[in-house]
């Protein structure tokens, strides 16, 4: 069972695109930031329990503690370059994977769409 209604839903899209935003300019800080919110969306519609979610969820779990959005302001410019490099390491996998997750992500907003409509 979801925790669904018409604003979580348009949060949930509105996060597609700006992980489609992320690929499209290989911005692995707004890439990996994205994928922080796209699980935090998960988790508040309550959406934990598929391959798909899971993934979220595991990547963000990966970047625990990375600095993104102003929080890098506030970062040494040497420990936020050593931060970077660990992060293109870890996720050296993620713009390949990316765009069948977004696709993935992007039927799953149409099924809620459905189930919120019959509601």
């Amino acid at each position: 069972m979801t925790n669904l209604d018409a604003r979580n839903l348009e949060s949930f899209e509105v996060i597609i695109d700006e992980l489609q935003r992320a690929y499209d300019t290989s911005d692995l800080v707004l890439m990996i930031e994205t994928i922080k919110r796209m699980r935090d969306e998960i988790v508040s519609m309550s959406l934990t329990d598929t391959p798909l979610t899971l993934w979220f969820i595991a990547q963000d779990s990966e970047a625990d503690g990375y600095p993104t959005g102003v929080e890098r302001k506030h970062w040494n410019k040497v420990a936020l370059k050593l931060k970077d490099e660990k992060m293109r390491e870890l996720f050296s996998d993620v713009p390949s994977e990316l765009p069948g997750k977004i696709q993935e992500l992007r039927n799953l907003a149409w099924e809620l769409k459905g189930e919120l409509f019959q509601q």
